[in-house]
């Protein structure tokens, strides 16, 4: 691995990048939320998602 004028390179598996970010992500292996949480050392919230609720009042013709 080689880095220079704030680039890296890793010549034997051909990946490089700028950024600390590009790093852990080829070389590390991190997940986009793990690096940003390694990067800020902060935990990320992710919102929830939203339950599908069965109603089966939705589900019957509307009679008037």
């Amino acid at each position: 691995m080689k880095i220079s004028n704030g680039k890296w390179m890793w010549f034997s598996r051909g990946i490089g990048g700028t950024t600390a970010l590009n790093y852990l992500i080829e070389v590390k292996g991190y997940s986009f939320i793990e690096v940003v949480e390694t990067i800020t050392g902060k935990q990320v919230v992710v919102a929830p998602k939203p339950i599908k609720q069965d109603n089966k009042y939705y589900d019957r013709p509307l009679l008037l």
